[in-house]
């Protein structure tokens, strides 16, 4: 009985080689492969016999801004010779790899308490108690269509942190040579490596009342 051959396809990330694994009922039959993705369509292979490798398209994840993996339609159309048999299809999942994450390139961070601002102009430095400082995100960007979708940063060994693009400190009652972390995250729920700033906090000690009484 001539029958159309069945395909399978494994779980590839986007942009790596996958084997298309063709089981024909008559080993004289020949195959073409196809694809289907997001309304993309293209050969992969013609006159397959048993499999074909594919190195599945890296700019498929232009098509999944917010998704970390798809499904690709893998087609096989088979024939005894110029006879077409039939179609068969396969669901082949794919996933964006784990390299493709967003970028930060600047954030600032900026005093601001304007009686402090008028006496430091230098914005590495900040003081003990009084400065109020707002992190902002400078420049950062996606990959393959992903957007940003959040910003943190954070005093490094502080357990403090601003979870949004302006977000002010809260008090800081400590001074010293520090590190502030960035790091954004996009669309698809990616991290990017962090930025890091040094600032110094100067310290500042409260002036004490001392009095006595004498009788």
């Amino acid at each position: 009985i001539k029958r159309a051959s069945t395909v399978s396809a494994p779980t590839t990330d986007l942009g790596s080689n996958a084997t298309i694994t063709i089981t024909p009922s008559d080993s004289s039959y020949t195959h073409t492969v196809r694809y289907e993705f997001n309304g993309k369509t293209g050969v992969i292979a013609q006159n397959v016999t048993t499999s074909t490798n594919w190195q599945v398209p890296l700019s498929f994840a232009n098509d999944l801004p917010n998704s970390i993996s798809g499904i690709v339609t893998i087609y096989v159309d088979t024939y005894a010779g110029n006879t077409p048999l039939g179609t068969n299809s396969t669901s082949m999942n794919v996933n964006v790899p784990s390299t493709l994450i967003p970028t930060i390139s600047s954030f600032t961070l900026t005093e601001t308490n304007a009686t402090v601002s008028k006496l430091i102009t230098d914005s590495n430095y900040f003081v003990q108690i009084y400065s109020q400082i707002k992190a902002n995100l400078g420049s950062a960007s996606g990959v393959n269509k992903s957007t940003i979708s959040s910003f943190k940063a954070e005093i490094v060994g502080k357990d403090m942190s601003v979870s949004s693009d302006g977000g002010v400190f809260g008090l800081i009652n400590f001074s010293g040579t520090f590190t502030v972390r960035a790091t954004v995250t996009d669309s698809r729920g990616r991290e990017s490596k962090p930025l890091d700033k040094t600032i110094t906090i100067l310290e500042y000690k409260p002036p004490q009342l001392n009095y006595s009484v004498l009788r």
